[in-house]
């Protein structure tokens, strides 16, 4: 199991239409759902609450799901209230606000402001999408076939995981879009009875405020979006710029080991070392313990989990020198960790809910064409490519089809946009919050020079634009590139999801 020094950073990793224009309560809620009960938890800070919402969020009756609720009151004089979410799509926003709360971040912001998560639907402590109890099998098949017979074996395990998703879940699985998600934090807001929004959003969470501020933007106060997920964005798009941001971290991982004297792994040459390991793998599981192995496909699993940041190298290195050595246990625990496995040894929803969610927002290419673009991106991409574009696969094959184009945003009415991009952001490229400034009315960015996904609790300098930008959202901010400093070792981090 991973050492505690990873601990921050995996809570917050594990933590990627219908047009509703207007303000208020537009689409038929003009009484708003009742207040929001909270009741203090047994042995434990903060307080929870559930709320129902309709699962077809356009009616007012039929049949409900349940969303779960976590908030810590301000420890000062309160300002109102700031909704968090951490990403995925399938990340707990609940279990994250207990970490959120304890960073330095957190608690500054908690000195004016109540700090509130809810779990979207599908995720989490929320009513459920919930596909297979352990998705390791479903994930880490062979992606990069070379046969006819291992290409029809990785389509046929793909739908049979669609067919479970659509046995087990019901209705569900066609209400929980992204504008699903937009409803039921209106619904949230109205039941905090506090007036306009106040959000951040991490990774697939940006996708979610810059969805609910072109919906609403009337009702927004404060937004920052942080790892910027695009709602324009297509699922190719998604998908391309994610393999060539991972490659490039990949890259810069390699270099630096290559470099480093004390790196443990490939002996001067990681990168001919991590190209002989997979081709073995590809013809061998190694042995991982506990009658386990680890895959081909589990171990590039296990390397993006190590894309994340500098923070997870150490534990990469060690990793992969001791999967060079013949033991894959390390190496699939990194990857075990990355599709949400909890420290009972049981799986989140993380990954179901993810695919749910992404396959419910964005239409995928048929097999023939994915197939067709494979050899072209691996060939540009050799560790990420063939994996992460037969990923698209699952949304192929998936029981519910989207139901709305992508969407750009403009967010026209609402007050200016805290944007929040990191240079060699591996999840979230860096052009992506280029892209969504240029696309929204109001807005500014805060570039942070990093190789990380997400900057809040990474540099003091974001911090401190997050604190004053969420205390004075009108006071004309301008661009703004920070620096890694000495906190950059122990941010926060949250993910866009397998």
């Amino acid at each position: 199991m991973q050492s505690k020094k990873y601990a921050l950073g995996l809570a917050l990793l594990a933590c990627f239409s219908l047009s509703l224009q207007g303000c208020g309560s537009s689409d038929g809620e003009a009484d708003g759902p009742p207040a929001l009960q909270w009741s203090a938890r047994a042995g434990q800070d903060g307080e929870s609450a559930t709320i129902q919402v309709p699962l077809n969020p356009l009616a007012d009756e039929g049949a409900q799901v349940t969303l779960a609720l976590r908030r810590y009151t301000a420890s000062g004089t309160k300002q109102g209230s700031i909704v968090l979410n951490p990403g995925g799509p399938g990340a707990s926003a609940v279990d994250f606000l207990d970490a959120f709360v304890a960073s330095s971040l957190g608690q500054r912001l908690r000195a004016r402001f109540d700090l509130v998560a809810f779990d979207p639907r599908g995720v989490g402590h929320s009513t459920q999408v919930r596909c297979a109890d352990d998705p390791l099998p479903y994930l880490t098949i062979d992606k990069n076939p070379h046969t006819a017979f291992e290409y029809r074996s990785m389509v046929a395990t793909m739908q049979d995981y669609a067919a479970r998703c659509a046995a087990r879940n019901g209705d569900l699985l066609a209400h929980v879009s992204t504008l699903d998600v937009v409803r039921d934090m209106e619904r949230i807001r109205q039941a905090l009875g506090e007036g306009p929004l106040n959000y951040i959003g991490l990774s697939y969470g940006s996708k979610m405020g810059a969805l609910y501020a072109d919906t609403y933007p009337q009702n927004v106060r404060a937004m920052v979006l942080d790892g910027v997920l695009p709602p324009s964005l297509t699922l190719q798009e998604l998908t391309l710029g994610q393999i060539e941001a991972f490659e490039k971290s990949l890259n810069a991982f390699l270099s630096a080991c290559a470099q480093d004297r004390d790196c443990s792994f490939g002996h001067g040459q990681p990168e001919q070392a991590l190209t002989a390991l997979l081709a073995q793998l590809k013809q061998q599981p190694l042995p991982a313990g506990n009658n386990e192995v680890l895959t081909h496909s589990a171990a590039r699993y296990g390397l993006m989990l190590g894309m994340y940041g500098e923070l997870f190298w150490p534990w990469l290195q060690e990793a992969l020198a001791a999967a060079q050595a013949g033991d894959g246990r390390a190496l699939l625990d990194m990857a075990q960790t990355y599709v949400g496995r909890t420290p009972d040894g049981t799986y989140s929803n993380m990954v179901d809910a993810s695919n749910a969610v992404h396959c419910s927002d964005l239409r995928a290419p048929g097999a023939p064409e994915i197939q067709a673009a494979v050899a072209g991106v691996s060939a540009k991409y050799p560790f990420f490519g063939a994996i992460l574009m037969n990923d698209m696969l699952y949304c192929t094959y998936w029981p519910v089809a989207p139901t709305q184009p992508p969407r750009t945003v403009r967010a026209v009415g609402a007050p200016p946009i805290m944007v929040v991009g990191n240079t060699g952001d591996p999840a979230t490229p860096y052009a992506w919050a280029q892209r969504l400034v240029a696309e929204l009315d109001a807005a500014f960015l805060v570039t942070f020079r990093s190789g990380m996904h997400t900057a809040a609790g990474a540099s003091t300098c974001v911090d401190a634009r997050y604190e004053h930008y969420l205390l004075s959202p009108r006071a004309g901010f301008a661009d703004l590139t920070c620096e890694m400093d000495a906190i950059g070792h122990v941010a926060m981090q949250s993910s866009t999801g397998p």
